[in-house]
């Protein structure tokens, strides 16, 4: 006795068939739905806000990063320094926390790469550049923008053998400036110095660096769920709109014949092998492919019961009749959709062996029933 008699082989082989062409069909709405939406972009967002906490917010205020955006697709022309960010590398990412830091800090950071460079790994007097920073730190008035980051400043070379004398302005002795900052030690580690001033100033972008990995689960999580939960939707969504419950799915898979769906697992397998041939990009091509696959399914499934309202959209209210009816049919719906979010690629793998098995026990009955004739 066979493991799977024939009736119930073709009633899986069918589903199975009907299960990876929607599912085709999902995969491309869902693609296109994420390059219209930029869904990946949003997915990083959501991804560095959770990572970040509020410093996120100043990370994607408009402006700050106008370099790294990229245009949506629905966007002809950057009228303001608006778009997507797509995901960051670990020296990008960085560089970008970077560029949230006062105005002071970012110019002191970049002085003392600078520094790091002209002294290739020895220590070395400082460079004229650096002295002119210096002159520079020292001319930041009382009141000004950046005032209290430039005492900071001084204040941290202080520690590190410089002197720091406060001047007052000339003209009015009450209002300081930073002044005269001067080196103590002839020979400057540009290195040690800069580890310090970005533990010191800068620990969320070493916390960010440290912990980049952390923040690529945290995207890849994201955008997981993001995508299961588009597929749902979608698939549901289908599933109500050209009727699709699971159970007529399974009526009109009782009614199908072995050569009905062999026939189906074999149209749909070969849409999925060209489909997954085809660029993502190939947009136009991949619709043509739903499109002949619902065109093929909506024949296939219109031949059984239950399902005559397909071209009859007139008969949608009797969906509400009873007190329970409708309920049902969303509930048969879910499974439905449930069922397509296991994807294309599961279901293929699923067809393929039923119809084996199926093309197995239709060729054993031939010769069977060759010799009952002949006798």
């Amino acid at each position: 006795m066979n493991f799977l008699d024939n009736s119930l082989l073709t009633v899986l082989l069918t589903l199975a068939a009907t299960f990876l062409g929607l599912s085709i069909v999902v995969q491309v709405v869902q693609e296109l739905y994420k390059y219209l939406r930029s869904s990946k972009g949003r997915a990083y967002q959501i991804a560095l806000q959770d990572f970040l906490g509020s410093l996120a917010q100043e990370l994607l205020r408009p402006g700050i990063l106008p370099d790294v955006r990229v245009r949506g697709p629905m966007q002809l022309k950057r009228v303001r320094s608006k778009g997507m960010i797509l995901p960051f590398k670990k020296e990008e990412l960085a560089s970008a926390l970077e560029r949230t830091a006062p105005a002071w800090i970012q110019r002191t950071l970049k002085q003392l790469n600078l520094e790091v460079d002209f002294q290739t790994g020895k220590p070395l007097s400082q460079s004229v550049s650096w002295e002119e920073y210096l002159k520079e730190l020292g001319k930041v008035e009382q009141g000004t923008t950046g005032y209290w980051n430039a005492v900071e400043i001084a204040e941290f070379l202080r520690e590190w053998e410089y002197t720091w004398h406060q001047e007052s302005v000339d003209d009015n002795p009450e209002i300081k400036r930073i002044g005269t900052i001067k080196t103590k030690n002839s020979e400057v580690d540009a290195k040690q110095l800069l580890l310090a001033f970005r533990k010191r100033f800068l620990p969320f972008v070493e916390n960010a660096t440290e912990n980049f990995s952390q923040l690529e689960n945290n995207f890849e999580y994201t955008y997981g769920r993001a995508n299961r939960r588009l597929t749902f939707i979608i698939a549901l969504l289908i599933a109500f709109i050209f009727k699709f419950p699971i159970n007529t799915l399974y009526q009109n898979a009782q009614e199908t014949d072995p050569a009905a769906a062999i026939k189906l697992a074999e149209t749909t397998m070969e849409i999925y092998n060209r489909q997954a041939e085809m660029p993502d990009s190939l947009i136009k091509e991949n619709l043509e492919l739903a499109k002949e696959i619902m065109t093929n399914t909506l024949e296939e499934q219109s031949n059984g019961k239950g399902i005559e309202y397909y071209s009859d959209w007139s008969s949608i209210p009797r969906l509400f009749s009873g007190d329970f009816t409708f309920l049902l049919y969303i509930f048969y719906c879910g499974i439905t959709a449930i069922f397509l979010t296991f994807g294309a690629p599961f279901w293929n793998d699923i067809a393929s062996a039923l119809l084996r098995l199926q093309k197995g026990t239709t060729s054993a009955k031939k010769p069977a029933s060759t010799e009952e004739n002949n006798g």
